[in-house]
């Protein structure tokens, strides 16, 4: 899928989406009160299906967990480890950011990313071989507009429209160094973040942008150059009063040694501080786009599947429920939920009707009537 393609992720929260159903057309649907009891209901069911299908994913990740408190040394061993294959996790992990609606980023979009950044960003270098495994996913690809203010507009602000992830999740595996080091695996998520800042949010190193390269060995070479001009002019004296021309060369050479290990100090320490001022940005920024780390992200993704599934399942409801006693056909059904989504403007949406249909099937919600669908009857006594 592409960056000019609608997004399958709805995002309103399941609550405030029943509370919307509930308002429109309350003269011509019947018994409205009931739709958050069927909320609850489906809300539910889907809370339990998602635990159980994603409940080895709970109980294998404190493996790999780097975060995870080892007292006992139990979930510390490598051996122990090494049973609980990443690769099975990272598979579970992917089903479960699908749930909630997360496209994986192609490598290409990645490599786009790490030769740009925004103004509010900064370039790293990521050595990928320092990963067994790295995967990036997004969701809610949209236009924000940011504004700074431009020297050469003397200083006034403007504006500018960037591309952003509303959310983006990171998984990586580092690549254990020797064979006692226990395997982890990193989960990072993050909100709001440009399409070009994409590889501020990996591990990596700060690189030094060529601006600061020049601040830092401009002035030095020109201070170098400054010293050895003045040891020069002032080393001449020693030949006036005799001085033996070999101890003036050899002085002259142990000064511009001395000044140029000085000088080497301070071109090393001129570095540190603007790496270090770099590494401020980066931590200023990630923690304000920093959502939550490792274990916190899997609890999230697993609220945010069960949103996506209740919200959707809510869609579907309505759908046949407008057309009740009638059954409606598939195709139907997918007509009326895009018309849905329209009149509650909540943007250009694309998800799987079919899915969501045979999941409320196998609920119980609704009921086959050859190639049609009808609300079964504990949601007709609901509503």
């Amino acid at each position: 899928m592409n960056a000019e393609s609608p997004e399958s992720c709805i995002a309103i929260h399941p609550l405030e989406l029943a509370h919307r159903l509930s308002e429109l057309d309350p003269g011509s649907v019947r018994g409205f009160q009931g739709w958050f009891q069927i909320r609850d209901d489906v809300a539910e069911a889907i809370h339990q299906q998602i635990r159980t299908q994603f409940k080895p994913l709970v109980v294998e990740y404190p493996f790999f967990d780097p975060d995870h408190d080892h007292p006992s040394g139990f979930f510390s061993d490598p051996k122990r480890g090494s049973q609980n294959r990443s690769g099975m996790i990272l598979e579970a992990l992917d089903a479960l950011l699908c749930e909630a609606k997360y496209r994986r980023l192609q490598p290409a979009e990645i490599s786009r990313a790490l030769q740009t950044a925004t103004a509010w960003g900064l370039k790293l270098n990521v050595r990928f071989k320092d990963f067994r495994r790295l995967r990036v996913y997004a969701r809610g690809n949209e236009i924000e507009s940011r504004s700074r203010r431009e020297w050469y507009l003397l200083f006034r602000r403007r504006h500018l429209s960037v591309p952003v992830y509303r959310q983006l999740v990171v998984v990586f595996e580092p690549r254990a160094r020797n064979e006692n080091d226990k395997a982890s695996l990193c989960l990072r998520m993050f909100k709001n973040v440009p399409h070009a800042d994409l590889d501020m949010l990996l591990p990596g190193t700060v690189r030094i942008h060529w601006t600061d390269s020049g601040r830092i060995g401009i002035p030095t070479l020109w201070g170098f150059a400054m010293l050895v001009s003045k040891l020069a002019r002032n080393l001449w004296l020693l030949a006036i009063f005799g001085a033996v021309k070999v101890l003036t060369s050899l002085t002259f050479i142990v000064a511009v040694i001395i000044a140029a290990a000085i000088y080497g100090v301070k071109v090393f320490f001129s570095y540190r501080h603007a790496r270090n001022r770099h590494l401020l940005n980066v931590t200023r920024n990630l923690y304000y786009q920093t959502l939550s780390n490792n274990s916190g992200v899997l609890l999230r993704l697993m609220d945010e599947a069960e949103q996506q599934q209740t919200s959707q399942a809510l869609l579907v409801l309505y759908a046949i429920e407008r057309s009740h006693p009638e059954p409606m056909p598939l195709e139907e059904i997918d007509c009326q939920c895009e018309a849905l989504i329209a009149r509650l403007a909540m943007g250009a949406i694309n998800f799987d009707v079919r899915e969501a249909v045979e999941f409320l099937w196998k609920m119980g919600f609704v009921e086959s009537v050859g190639d049609s669908w009808i609300l079964a009857g504990k949601i007709r006594q609901s509503i």
